[in-house]
């Protein structure tokens, strides 16, 4: 079934915010998908603080907000997010429900 497709997984990290000071839960990908998702996806060094309040940075892979390209693509848009996906020619894996986990597994057509 998923023969020779390359799987991507759709998770969140927190991210510190230090212009709003709040930590917003984001959405990252495993890595830089194929197809027209790859346009709204880069590579951003995403800023914790631990507990010594030193900051630390891991690199991860975002997303732009598929509406404002000014902001990175957060938990709340999840929904956007999966319209985008079946709309582009993508497949989720995930059986997507009311409840909807995560990770998300999908792959393009």
């Amino acid at each position: 079934m998923y023969n020779n497709k390359e799987i991507y997984t759709i998770s969140t990290k927190y991210n510190y915010n230090s212009l709003k000071n709040i930590y917003e839960n984001l959405i990252i990908l495993n890595k830089i998908p194929k197809g027209k998702l790859k346009n709204y996806t880069i590579t951003e060094k995403i800023r914790k603080i631990d507990n010594s309040t030193i900051s630390k940075y891991d690199c991860n892979y975002t997303i732009y907000n598929l509406l404002n390209n000014n902001e990175n693509l957060k938990i709340e848009n999840l929904n956007e997010l999966i319209c985008y996906l079946i709309e582009n020619d993508y497949s989720i894996i995930n059986n997507i429900n009311a409840n909807i986990n995560l990770p998300i597994f999908f792959y393009k057509n």
